[in-house]
């Protein structure tokens, strides 16, 4: 994956995504993983229409309009997989010995998203505070 990346770090499709989403292994620390995936997820929040029109790699041989429907396609990808991290986010948070932490970690690194406001309504169920 990482060399998937390497080759195309800034380039988006469906195949990048995947490389992206694969650098979260299970032999990694818990706070290596959790790190990974705030990166993630700061990556997938930045893919809106205008940049994945910018960043996207063109498909070899592709007329123009399987090409459009690949982006459209690939647009509901990143939307679904945004939730599904969002899931993941707090899932990882509620590993940590200290997941208040974890979870004000998120609030301070992701403001403003779906996971900051998850976090903190998470925060309030198990009576702990928002920073």
């Amino acid at each position: 994956m990482k060399e998937a990346l390497a080759e195309e770090p800034t380039r988006v499709d469906s195949s990048m995504l995947r490389a992206r989403m694969f650098l979260v292994t299970p032999d990694q620390s818990s706070d290596a993983k959790f790190a990974q995936r705030i990166k993630n997820y700061k990556w997938l929040t930045g893919l809106d229409a205008i940049a994945i029109g910018r960043l996207w790699l063109p498909i070899d041989g592709a007329n123009a309009e399987y090409s459009d429907r690949a982006r459209a396609t690939f647009a509901r990808l990143v939307e679904n997989v945004i939730h599904s991290e969002n899931t993941n986010l707090l899932g990882a948070a509620a590993d940590f010995k200290d997941e208040a932490a974890a979870l004000r970690r998120l609030m301070k690194e992701l403001p403003d998203t779906p996971a900051a406001r998850n976090a903190e309504q998470r925060l309030a169920q198990i009576g702990a505070t928002a920073p």
